[in-house]
């Protein structure tokens, strides 16, 4: 059984978070969702996601792709959590970046970049600004 594994924000949850998702499912057999913790947001970002980690996890999981969502461990060590999970693939979304090293810590899991749909319409960015706008 090939466990893929996906991470993101997933504010302003919109169709291009769920055609990412949607192609990490057709990666493997199991698909485990990380939604990143809200002071992690902060700290690599600069901001708080609009919606909180809770909300965000639980938008993940209304898409019903998943087959565990789970939220990410909170302090810097994003990583800890492939230990425990223990994936086959790693699918990134077009716009996140795979961690220095990461081939040589973990050499078993393989990294599969999933290919952007409508990036220019489907961005959490655009979504925040308009919800920023609007107030």
């Amino acid at each position: 059984m090939k466990t893929v594994l996906a991470t993101g924000v997933f504010d302003h949850l919109h169709p291009g978070h769920q055609f990412y998702l949607q192609a990490a499912r057709e990666l493997g057999d199991r698909l485990v969702v990380i939604v990143a913790r809200d002071a992690n947001v902060e700290r690599v970002k600069g901001f708080l996601p609009t919606h909180t980690e809770t909300e965000r996890k639980a938008m993940v999981e209304s898409l019903a792709l998943a087959d565990t969502v789970l939220l990410g461990k909170p302090g810097n060590n994003f990583l800890a959590i492939l230990h425990e999970i223990r994936p086959d693939i790693l699918a990134v979304g077009y716009d996140q970046q795979v961690p220095i090293d990461f081939e040589n810590k973990f050499p078993e899991i393989s990294i599969i970049k999933v290919e952007p749909k409508n990036p220019e319409q489907w961005k959490s960015s655009k979504y925040r600004n308009q919800t920023s706008d609007a107030a």
